[in-house]
């Protein structure tokens, strides 16, 4: 597989970051809430990839965020790998 580069900039120049099977905006991401028959809860980001359940809406809630805050830890020490890995040209 060949890869593919997508550029964007910040004030402090242009950012590169390789482009793998998935690209998402974030428009695509949204978050749903959803009440089970048995009165339980489930919030999904199906985009991320991030799931949680709990006996109220609250705890959902909670175990929701706690879930989306490890998601993004690994999702960010890849991107610090992948970065540390560019050879950059001067």
């Amino acid at each position: 597989m060949t890869d593919q580069w997508v550029t964007s900039y910040s004030q402090r120049g242009p950012l590169y970051s390789r482009v793998d099977k998935l690209a998402l905006k974030l428009k695509d991401v949204r978050t749903e809430i959803i009440r089970e028959d048995n009165g339980t809860y489930a919030v999904t980001c199906s985009a991320l990839g991030v799931y949680s359940v709990g006996k109220t809406l609250r705890e959902a809630k909670r175990n929701f965020e706690q879930a989306l805050d490890l998601h993004l830890s690994v999702v960010r020490e890849k991107a610090r790998k992948e970065l540390a890995s560019v050879a950059v040209s001067a």
